[in-house]
């Protein structure tokens, strides 16, 4: 599995074996919709994106996510 960030997925994804799995590191708490910056799990849905890295350990840190 891997886990390029957002601007490197397509370039990964085009580049991989077909039996790698390509994820994505984030992903919205939110729907579908206009919320600026955020990508929907719909989204990576639309490109065939099946796995997300969430509760990262940077995250939690850095961030204060739960």
């Amino acid at each position: 599995m891997l886990f390029p960030g957002l601007l490197h997925m397509s370039l990964v994804r085009a580049q991989v074996k077909s039996e790698v799995i390509v994820g994505a590191q984030n992903v919205s708490s939110m729907g579908p919709g206009a919320y600026t910056g955020e990508v929907s799990a719909d989204h990576y849905m639309d490109y065939g994106i099946r796995y997300v890295l969430i509760g990262h350990s940077d995250r939690r840190h850095k961030l204060d996510e739960t």
